[in-house]
């Protein structure tokens, strides 16, 4: 790696300086959003979500402003600091007005990065974790938020499938990983028992599969009716059709019928393994 001398770095015409906005100042910035990007309220209710929970930190991405006073970046984070009433440090960049044009048209075009970047965690855990998340009400799952969960049992039951082959596009949906975690951490099913049914489906013939999972492989590729596959209720068809063949493989049941009973039994077994985990994982969520 090469040595930089970093005083050859001259800050030519960009002021820049960390400080505290109030919530006075930040109104007063917002007030002058006039040539910003179209505001996104559920990303302002994360900033603030994240704000209220106390996981704010000051990032090296700038807020930025004209000499004159107009916004150019940051209109996100002002909202959160009024919506909450919590005045937030922030890095401050004031430039000339006669660039707020050019400065505006390359700002915020650099890749987002994922939780799977953040986190360095395969997707086929993050992934099912994040989909019960928001089944049960968060909108918008943070790093912060799914770490709990990761490191919990059910994160080392989806840890532990992803060494299995499973090649079937059912068995590698997210909302069946989830579904099959949740029956295994919720004692539905035992983890020795549920695990040598995925090695079945994915080793044997249908015709040797449970008769449980033959219905639910035919139901979610053969479907009649357009499935529910919204991934923030626990109804998704994915999700709600695989925990009941989990939940009804050792008896003599011979479909797969969701009533509204069982749904809502579906949800209450999901929310307390939950909540188990983290009891207050959804607040301000």
């Amino acid at each position: 790696m090469a040595n930089i001398d970093i005083n050859s770095i001259k800050h030519l015409r960009l002021h820049e300086t960390k400080t505290t906005i109030t919530v006075d100042q930040a109104q007063r910035f917002w007030e002058n959003n006039q040539h910003n990007r179209d505001f996104r309220p559920s990303h302002g209710q994360h900033l603030a979500r994240q704000m209220k929970l106390g996981r704010w930190k000051a990032s090296p991405e700038p807020i930025v402003i004209t000499e004159s006073g107009k916004l150019v970046n940051g209109q996100h984070r002002l909202w959160a600091i009024i919506k909450t009433g919590l005045s937030q440090e922030f890095t401050i960049i004031v430039i000339p007005d006669s660039e707020f044009k050019d400065i505006f048209s390359v700002i915020d075009q650099g890749a987002v990065r994922s939780h799977k970047d953040i986190l360095g965690v395969d997707n086929k855990v993050l992934m099912p974790i994040t989909f019960l998340l928001r089944a049960s009400g968060m909108k918008k799952p943070t790093p912060e938020d799914i770490v709990p969960f990761l490191d919990s049992r059910l994160g080392f039951i989806l840890s532990n499938m992803t060494s299995r082959k499973l090649n079937s596009k059912i068995w590698r949906h997210n909302c069946f990983r989830a579904a099959t975690a949740i029956a295994i951490t919720s004692h539905t099913i035992r983890q020795a028992d549920a695990f040598e049914i995925l090695d079945r489906l994915e080793s044997k013939n249908i015709t040797e599969w449970p008769h449980l999972f033959s219905q639910l492989y035919m139901q979610l590729t053969e479907a009649q009716m357009p499935l529910i596959t919204s991934g923030r209720t626990f109804h998704n068809d994915w999700f709600i059709r695989s925990l009941y063949a989990w939940s009804h493989v050792n008896s003599d049941t011979k479909t797969i019928r969701i009533t509204k009973d069982f749904v809502g039994d579906a949800r209450t077994t999901a929310l307390q393994v939950l909540h188990a985990i983290k009891k207050d994982y959804l607040t301000h969520a």
